[in-house]
């Protein structure tokens, strides 16, 4: 019972600390004291004074408030946990979406490889046809499904039916734009496991890559907090030599009274980006989550509607089979085409010719 009360008393805190550092809540804390601020300076009638600018002084203070902003940015950052784990929050209703669609696809898991491998392919075939689609050319997608480099390549020079499509010359620049499209560009790196885990990243990692990641993470986190433990340290103990009489106030130090209303306005400003790099993360965290919930969606309604089927190991062997028959088709073809060369000397023979050599028709593949 006393664990149980516990947990209560925690879940508590951790809502009435949620509702009290929110974003509207700090920014508008960071106005008031900022408007304090120009107050207090305007009723003093503070001003820059260059002459009696004193270094030391300046130096002090600016690393008491760096102390001061590092602490309560550790601070406002450790709040991610409290953000994530809100029963209603936006993190948590998009993970509970993920995992009720990651658990409906459990019987067709096993396919999802395939049919991953398949998309990213035919992602990068339409990002290729789109790219020189807006580069201004014509028969974009029908350039990238049947002609080969070495046919774009003197296509600038020759016109050419290839599967029975009529293929039109093109400028030495837009054959340029064509190979470089085709030659790199490329889609981002996903793997399978990505989309099917809650907590993996994009990266492609496989068992064997494991222990040297976790070597490096051992490592980073090791001198990653050592390295914040002599920040803080540091901060600290700026922020208590800081501390000196001669910054308590008085009833006519107005000073002491900036100073004060400085370091608020600091440690508050702190908080504050602390918890809004904190809220960001989160909601990158959300959007990853959202895009494996939306592509396993995509991969479930495609093996619902038939527009993928996956394929018996059988099946796969007689495609590739069918493919090699077409390359070797297509290599025989690419052998009838003339070179540039080639053309260059079919074309001096045709001037030497009788008038009938000129009304020949493209030459056909």
């Amino acid at each position: 019972m006393e664990e149980v009360k516990t947990e209560v008393k925690q879940g508590r805190l951790s809502k009435i600390i949620t509702k009290a550092f929110t974003r509207t809540t700090l920014s508008l804390s960071m106005l008031i004291i900022g408007l304090v601020i120009v107050v207090i300076l305007s009723i003093a009638q503070f001003g820059f004074d260059f002459e009696n600018f004193d270094f030391g002084n300046w130096l002090s203070n600016a690393l008491l408030l760096t102390g001061i902003l590092i602490i309560f940015m550790v601070i406002g950052e450790s709040f991610k946990n409290t953000i994530m784990e809100r029963p209603n929050g936006k993190y948590q209703v998009s993970l509970k979406k993920y995992r009720t669609i990651r658990n409906s696809i459990d019987d067709i898991v096993p396919y999802f490889n395939d049919y991953h491998i398949d998309y990213r392919e035919k992602t990068l075939k339409d990002k290729k046809i789109a790219l020189i689609t807006n580069a201004g050319i014509s028969q974009a997608r029908d350039i990238v499904e049947n002609l080969k480099l070495s046919q774009i390549e003197i296509l600038d020079h020759q016109p050419m039916e290839v599967h029975g499509i009529e293929f039109f010359t093109i400028t030495k620049e837009q054959k340029n734009i064509i190979l470089d499209v085709l030659q790199h560009t490329k889609i981002g790196i996903t793997t399978a496991i990505y989309y099917l885990s809650e907590y993996s990243t994009y990266d492609v990692l496989t068992d064997q890559d494991l222990p040297e990641r976790i070597e490096k993470k051992k490592k980073y986190f090791r001198w990653g907090g050592r390295l914040i433990r002599v920040v803080m340290g540091l901060s600290l103990s700026f922020l208590f030599a800081a501390l000196t009489t001669k910054d308590f106030m008085n009833a006519g130090d107005w000073q002491a009274y900036y100073n004060l209303f400085s370091r608020i306005f600091t440690a508050i400003s702190g908080l504050g980006t602390g918890y809004m790099i904190a809220y960001g993360i989160n909601g990158f965290e959300i959007e990853d989550l959202e895009t494996k919930s939306t592509f396993l969606t995509i991969f479930k309604k495609a093996v619902e509607l038939k527009t993928w089927v996956p394929m018996s190991n059988h099946e796969k062997f007689v495609k590739q089979m069918e493919e090699f028959k077409k390359e070797e088709e297509k290599r025989k073809a690419e052998q009838q085409v003339l070179t540039k060369e080639e053309f260059e000397e079919y074309q001096r023979l045709k001037e030497n010719q009788p008038v009938q050599i000129e009304h020949k028709e493209p030459i056909k593949l």
